[in-house]
């Protein structure tokens, strides 16, 4: 993959992700005007009456959707100017990272248009796509551990075919009970302790990758990478399974921070050495 060509799909997934957020508040003017979504969540998206930090409400969902597709396109066009000229794998694999975020758009659209309560086929759709999603997260980063050895490879292809793979054969794999809906928009997954268990094993490889390679590499920047990872997993991973305000917003913190490390690192590989 050429230089041009990936700084073009960069490009074109942060537009995208722009215009999703600019849906996103549309949908919530529109909604909010016609009433539709203060009975959906039972009060005003914009009232904090009886509204706590502290407390599980579906608000906090909302807002912490909302704030994640406002970070999508903030983070990919930091990525596209900070790297423009920069060959690495990592930086496309970390696109895909965001590209796992950006299927959590399916959680606000059930969440805003009440689609729990319809048990359709496109309810479970959506499903899908946000188990999809965090796979995606998931095997990205396992890859990024993989690839922070030879990070200047030319030669990506193999590398995002595996992981869409990987991602769409186990999202298909997974069945999902839509009679029973998370706290967070999300629907149940069948096999949980399956799940949960891949997800902890690659996480574990994951961090036992990025540890020998360092050890190999005498890279510091490799550490800093790992300590991005653990500090953006932890955060997505709050924001993706809390309805709490005060978890969500640590969730956010942690992103941003973890973001901004991984940015930071690559800097420190690439441009400063």
């Amino acid at each position: 993959m050429t230089l041009r060509t990936r700084n073009r799909i960069i490009k074109i997934f942060a537009l995208f992700s722009t215009l999703c957020f600019l849906g996103v508040i549309a949908t919530i003017i529109v909604k909010s005007l016609d009433g539709t979504l203060a009975n959906t969540l039972g009060s005003s998206l914009f009232s904090f009456k009886n509204f706590s930090f502290f407390k599980p409400n579906e608000k906090s969902v909302i807002y912490t959707l909302i704030f994640l597709q406002f970070f999508i396109p903030v983070a990919a066009f930091f990525l596209l100017f900070s790297f423009e000229k920069t060959q690495s794998t990592l930086i496309i694999l970390f696109c895909v990272v965001l590209f796992g975020f950006q299927f959590e758009l399916s959680r606000f659209i059930i969440g805003v248009f009440d689609l729990k309560r319809t048990f359709s086929q496109f309810y479970l759709l959506l499903g899908k796509y946000s188990l999809l999603g965090r796979l995606l997260c998931l095997f990205s980063f396992f890859y990024i551990a993989i690839e922070s050895k030879d990070s200047q490879k030319l030669n990506i292809e193999m590398d995002l075919t595996a992981i869409f793979t990987v991602s769409i054969f186990v999202t298909l794999c997974i069945p999902l009970n839509t009679s029973v809906s998370t706290k967070t928009f999300g629907i149940e997954c069948g096999f949980l302790n399956v799940l949960v268990a891949l997800f902890a094993v690659v996480s574990l490889l994951t961090i036992l990758t990025f540890i020998i390679t360092y050890r190999d590499t005498e890279n510091k920047s490799i550490i800093k990478i790992l300590i991005s990872y653990l500090f953006t997993a932890t955060g997505i991973h709050l924001m993706e399974c809390s309805d709490i305000l005060c978890i969500t917003t640590t969730g956010a913190v942690l992103l941003i921070t973890g973001t901004r490390l991984y940015m930071k690192a690559l800097h420190k590989m690439y441009l400063w050495e």
